[in-house]
């Protein structure tokens, strides 16, 4: 019998990340499966008192690993949330994310919002200016 809150055991962005500005891909990986009745709510990223909600959630067939994408995010500092996932037998998530290593979440007690701190930045692409070629200067 299941007695164990479930834990999130992989990130693909982890604290402190800094990210390309546009469309965000935050994934998650979990101990066991949880129960696939998402609403886009629970992936969040908020700036100060702005609540953005994930645009679509992802997730695979056995529901131990699910994707919240973000599009059009522009950039400032936020944090990525998580919340309300429950196991087959009505378990929350025990989601506080480790102190250092992000990963495993869990404080010993179900429930709880997993939380990533991350930096969204301009990502341009590069321009090149000039090019030298077997010692020729182009411009």
């Amino acid at each position: 019998m299941d007695t164990g809150a479930p834990r999130i055991i992989a990130s693909s962005i982890l604290q402190g990340a800094v990210v390309p500005a546009g469309t965000i891909y935050f994934t998650v990986q979990l101990d066991e499966p949880v129960r696939p009745n998402f609403t886009l709510n629970q992936f969040r990223l908020v700036a100060g008192s702005t609540l953005i909600n994930a645009t679509n959630i992802y997730y695979a067939a056995n529901v131990t690993t699910i994707t919240g994408v973000f599009a059009g995010v522009s950039p400032g500092a936020y944090t990525l949330r998580i919340t309300s996932f429950l196991d087959a037998v009505a378990h929350p998530v025990d989601g506080e994310r480790h102190p250092t290593n992000t990963v495993p979440s869990g404080n010993g007690t179900a429930g709880g919002n997993f939380e990533v701190d991350i930096t969204v930045i301009d990502d341009p692409a590069p321009v090149v200016t000039g090019v030298t070629l077997d010692g020729q200067a182009w411009t």
